[in-house]
């Protein structure tokens, strides 16, 4: 990845409200030769003098407070340059199950393992650092894991929001995937759009 002509011309932010995916990622970028900079920060309070060329969001929505999604995408959406693309992915059903803080704990740790274990350059320390980070969490946060009934229930909110949809389109998931990664929902739905113009 990191010798991608196209990449190298690239300048990447990484925004994320734990220190341990920021961390994970870090190291990865280093591993490819990719310059990534990371922030550590409430998306709602981040906010940069630059406008972004394209903005991409995956399974990022579920884990904002439901009462504030709302308010959340519009502002990520503010971020965009008047011609830049916004693309977000995000589950499709709903979960009636809470998944306790140690189950994610648990869960959590397998991916990073695997992760680790397909060799993409995430040394053992890193590993250690990052299993007990997460096993140490104080984070006791109920799932806000809400995601929508279904396709046009997810376009008319990311429409509410001030995008203007390109496309919108639902993946659904392979049941050897399902399976692998333990995963309740068995569709994402993904749309690409733009900031829309008052």
């Amino acid at each position: 990845m990191g010798g991608d002509p196209i990449v190298a011309q690239l300048a990447v932010t990484l925004i994320d409200q734990c220190a341990t995916p920021l961390a994970l990622c870090k190291a990865y970028a280093h591993n490819c030769d990719v310059e990534l900079e990371v922030v550590q920060a409430d998306i709602k309070r981040f906010s940069c003098a630059a406008k972004f060329d394209l903005v991409l969001m995956h399974g990022v929505l579920p884990f904002f407070p439901s009462a504030q999604q709302h308010d959340y995408m519009t502002h990520i959406i503010s971020w965009l340059s008047a011609d830049a693309t916004l693309i977000s992915s995000t589950h499709l059903g709903r979960d009636p199950d809470r998944t306790t803080h140690a189950r994610r704990t648990e869960l959590a740790i397998a991916n990073l393992l695997e992760f680790a274990n397909a060799g993409l350059g995430v040394d053992a320390k890193t590993v250690a650092s990052l299993t007990k980070r997460l096993n140490d969490s104080p984070h006791r946060r109920e799932n806000e894991r809400s995601v929508f009934a279904g396709l046009d229930d997810a376009t008319g909110f990311y429409r509410s929001a001030c995008l203007a949809l390109q496309s919108a389109w639902v993946v659904h998931h392979h049941a050897a995937d399902t399976a692998k990664f333990n995963r309740k929902y068995k569709q994402r739905c993904i749309v690409m759009g733009t900031r829309a113009q008052s």
